[in-house]
């Protein structure tokens, strides 16, 4: 089997992760969990 020059090329990514919108989600995320672990009564109710 013969392998063609783009086999050994790695592929490189064509899409950027934005970095505020990645660690906004990530940290909106986390303070909800954080919320329903310490209240989960309240967080029943308010979600």
């Amino acid at each position: 089997m013969i392998m063609s020059d783009n086999d050994t090329i790695p592929k490189k990514s064509t899409s950027q992760i934005n970095k505020a919108v990645f660690f906004t989600s990530a940290l909106l995320i986390f303070l909800l969990v954080a919320f329903a672990a310490v209240f989960p009564d309240v967080a029943d109710k308010k979600f």
